[in-house]
């Protein structure tokens, strides 16, 4: 994902109602809508309201309330050295401290690159720099009590990392769309792939070329 600025996701909600907000380095922060200071422009920098690390960004965020995520539902982690996680989004309902709530242990050198609610027979699409995918249940990855690493969903070779994943029905046709550096788009989900078990390489979507970033499955979903 380029670094350079963007809006990640917007959120509708009431100002009363929490946002959790998760970071890279396997953090939850959560506050009140209210809470976010009235500006324009570039906004207020993210560690003027929370105490990140260096190095530590936001990769997704989500309106925890009751009534926009159902009590008992689960997100899926998926980080950057292709292993997934997933997590009860209960705990991360409360106000947080500056320091946040942990829902990841992650590998030296690893980092979060994003989280998504799950439901039940989800189909998880990963997709590597490498031009390399991979489709599994969503079920196959771990729930984890507390903080953990999670479980191998993809193997990498050599310098290869995981660029972006999504979720979606077993019916759907498409769940991500990968974006080559060159522009070219391949679109990825059941109608295009086969759902494997966790664990392996997975399969090539391209040769000789990186996938520059993830997209959803068409333009109209947002966060």
């Amino acid at each position: 994902r380029s670094q350079s600025a963007a809006v990640l996701c917007v959120l509708r909600m009431s100002t009363k109602e929490p946002i959790a907000i998760f970071s890279n380095a396997g953090s939850c922060y959560v506050m009140r809508a209210v809470d976010v200071p009235a500006s324009t422009g570039y906004g207020e920098p993210i560690q003027k309201l929370f105490n990140f690390r260096d190095g530590e960004r936001v990769v997704g965020a989500l309106n925890i309330a009751d009534k926009a995520i159902k009590p008992g539902t689960f997100a899926l982690a998926m980080s950057r050295g292709g292993f997934g996680l997933r997590f009860s989004l209960d705990p991360h309902r409360e106000l947080s401290t500056r320091s946040g709530r942990k829902f990841a242990k992650l590998a030296e050198g690893d980092e979060i690159v994003g989280v998504i609610p799950s439901r039940k027979k989800d189909i998880l699409a990963v997709v590597t720099r490498d031009s390399r995918t991979l489709l599994c249940e969503a079920d196959d990855v771990a729930e984890l009590a507390g903080p953990g690493r999670g479980v191998t969903v993809i193997k990498l070779e050599d310098d290869d990392q995981v660029v972006g994943f999504g979720l979606g029905g077993a019916d759907a046709d498409t769940i991500v769309r990968a974006e080559t550096d060159s522009g070219k788009i391949h679109k990825v989900g059941p109608g295009h792939d086969e759902v494997v078990g966790r664990g392996s390489k997975g399969r090539a979507i391209g040769k000789r070329t990186k996938i520059a970033r993830v997209l959803p499955a068409d333009d109209s979903q947002v966060n």
